[in-house]
């Protein structure tokens, strides 16, 4: 977690969580462990404006297994966050 402040006249804070990648060179267990800690993470928040997931540009597509976690994760966060989805590409 990140602590970012900002002035300009007025004070806010953005914070940055910084998570494990999908599709992990461990294999499927290991991204279902981490899915677990995000979701363990996240639930002590009070909200949450936007998921950057950030991809390389050379992605074309989906692929299987981001696929799969990205589901998972809307699956218990809900729909709503649906909305609040960014990717983001580095």
């Amino acid at each position: 977690l990140y602590t970012i402040k900002e002035g300009d006249g007025r004070e806010r804070k953005v914070r940055l969580i910084d998570t494990p990648g999908f599709g992990d060179v461990r294999g499927v267990d290991q991204d279902d462990q981490n899915i677990q800690d995000i979701l363990s993470f996240i639930t002590n928040l009070s909200h949450i404006h936007a998921v950057c997931i950030l991809m390389t540009p050379n992605v074309t597509r989906l692929h299987v297994g981001l696929r799969s976690c990205l589901l998972q994760v809307l699956d218990i966060l809900g729909e709503n966050v649906r909305e609040h989805i960014l990717f983001c590409f580095t």
